[in-house]
């Protein structure tokens, strides 16, 4: 069971993190119109200020279209 209290404070960030970062959120939505299919490349990259980078990337598995889309809904 989802705790109220807990969705209400990550509301709270996703709020700040909105108004923080507006090209991401926007970016997130255009990925998020589309449906993502199995084979899909995610890459995620980091890079720290002293110019360091770590870098990883899925192929999406028939498992993770559950997560995905449990994740999607919750912006809904």
């Amino acid at each position: 069971m989802i705790n109220p209290a807990k969705m209400l404070k990550i509301k709270q960030y996703w709020d700040t993190f909105s108004a923080n970062h507006p090209k991401c959120v926007s970016f997130l939505n255009s990925v998020a119109s589309e449906p993502i299919e199995v084979g899909t490349v995610i890459e995620v990259s980091i890079t720290k200020p002293d110019g360091s980078v770590k870098c990883t990337n899925i192929k999406v598995q028939p498992s993770d279209l559950e997560l995905l889309d449990a994740l999607k809904s919750m912006n809904q």
